[in-house]
């Protein structure tokens, strides 16, 4: 018995890009209910500071064996920052 099934890398990174492309525009309680895209851009500079602080957050968890995240770098560049 192996260890479940292996996916193909190809579609690991389609499947990270879909998640980064629709996470920018989900509404997110740690940048006030915002979207991540629309944060970035809003008059009020706290809500890019609270979008720089959640995404340096994600670069310091680490994910479970065998799991894949969001790569923080494409969050970076889908956002324009």
């Amino acid at each position: 018995m192996g260890d479940g099934p292996v996916v193909d890398a190809d579609a690991i990174t389609q499947i990270q890009q879909q998640m980064e492309e629709r996470w920018c525009d989900e509404h997110v309680p740690a940048v006030g209910g915002l979207t991540p895209r629309s944060s970035r851009v809003r008059p009020d500079p706290t809500r890019r500071e609270q979008l720089d602080h959640l995404l340096d957050s994600f670069d310091a968890m680490s994910a479970p064996s065998g799991a894949f995240t969001m790569r923080i770098d494409r969050l970076r560049a889908h956002l324009g920052l």
